[in-house]
């Protein structure tokens, strides 16, 4: 089944307001890398006030002002009441960003420091920079990872058992299409997919939100050579949160779903008549949510924790980070010799994948099968 929303305020509320809280995120995305770090580049703590990088940050911040503006006349020209107005406004600004970062890029890599500088640079560690036990990450995380995965694969093979038992009743006809009444519009033939289009989402959501979490929670990141310590603390705490959003993100989105998928079959069965107000309430919670938390990632942590390392932040990046040599574009990560699945990235918030790495290969792979598949189920039902 797939779930549509078709109303006035859905259509020209949400959307440009999802898409002005991306353009604050995107303008603010600069600031929050870790100091030493520029449009994916190894700059060298350094250069981090020189004139060259500050004007790199204000072409990048004036110029989303730009985009941001040139997207909202792009959805307006196009029509707020036009379906199209909304996807022209984020191909405006998607694109926009996409060829800004990559001119920076360029330009920040004149300013790149060779790793055999930044070793010469390179503080000696101090003594003080073993962690108390009293101050590693919170011993919850873990646990609290690994229920909100088991719940959330709880809620998907729940749905999935819920649509195999209720599949040989169901009629010929099955509503694949709700407005924001909850009431169906739309109804399809029977067929594999509308029977059970969501709940096997649910239950990938499930396993791609939930394992991303309990990848996260593992990742072992880079250092700072003389740290006393703060600056892993504040590694640990942001990684902690990001790991705490992808866990709660698991458990909403696959009740969103798991509800979804039972109340449609329901509906189909004659035993209720459409899906309430549940996906408005679920919108309303899932969206700010997710775009709240990323605010909070950017503004309190930084990427890494930048935010909250304070005196720590001038001493020299370490690892995989400052290794320009094994970045490409400053976004993808391609290292045979580092044994880590996810690394921080350079630019943005959160971690990526060592793409020289098998598992890093085969869940993207995974991925684009799950993400293809309910695509394909989709449009053809």
């Amino acid at each position: 089944m797939l779930l549509l929303l078709n109303s006035a305020s859905t259509v020209l509320l949400v959307p440009i307001l999802v898409l002005l809280v991306a353009a604050v995120l995107f303008w603010l995305l600069p600031g929050a890398a870790r100091r030493g770090l520029l449009f994916g580049v190894h700059v060298g703590t350094r250069r981090t006030d020189d004139p060259a990088v500050t004007g790199l940050l204000t072409t990048w911040r004036v110029s989303i002002g730009v985009l941001t503006l040139a997207a909202v006349a792009a959805w307006l020209l196009v029509g707020p009441k036009n379906a199209l107005a909304i996807t022209a406004a984020e191909a405006v600004l998607l694109l926009g960003v996409g060829v800004l970062y990559l001119v920076l890029h360029s330009r920040a890599r004149r300013l790149a420091v060779p790793m055999a500088t930044a070793d010469e640079d390179a503080a000696e560690p101090t003594t003080s920079g073993e962690v108390p036990p009293e101050e590693l990450p919170a011993r919850w995380l873990m646990p609290y990872v690994l229920v909100a995965l088991g719940l959330s694969l709880l809620l998907g093979l729940m749905a999935l058992g819920h649509a195999m038992a209720v599949e040989p009743k169901l009629p010929e006809r099955i509503p694949t299409h709700f407005g924001t009444s909850g009431e169906p519009d739309a109804w399809s033939d029977k067929s594999f997919a509308a029977v059970y289009l969501l709940s096997c989402t649910c239950l990938g959501m499930a396993l791609m939100l939930g394992g991303f979490a309990l990848l996260t929670a593992q990742v072992q990141g880079p250092r700072r050579l003389g740290d006393d310590g703060r600056s892993y603390r504040a590694r640990r705490g942001f990684q902690a949160s990001v790991a705490l959003m992808l866990a709660n993100m698991s458990v909403m989105v696959s009740a969103m779903l798991a509800y979804f998928s039972w109340a449609g079959l329901r509906t189909a069965l004659g035993e209720m008549q459409g899906l309430g107000a549940v996906p408005l309430i679920a919108l309303a919670v899932i969206l700010p949510y997710s775009m709240g938390h990323a605010l909070w990632l950017i503004v309190k942590h930084g990427q890494g924790g930048a935010a909250k390392e304070g005196a720590a932040g001038d001493q020299p990046l370490v690892g995989g980070v400052a290794d320009n040599e094994h970045w490409k574009l400053g976004v993808i990560y391609y290292n045979p010799e580092d044994p880590e699945l996810m690394v921080e990235k350079r630019f943005g918030v959160g971690y990526t994948f060592n793409f020289a790495h098998g598992g890093a290969i085969a869940l993207m792979l995974g991925m684009v099968v799950f993400f293809v598949g309910v695509l394909v189920a989709a449009f053809t039902m």
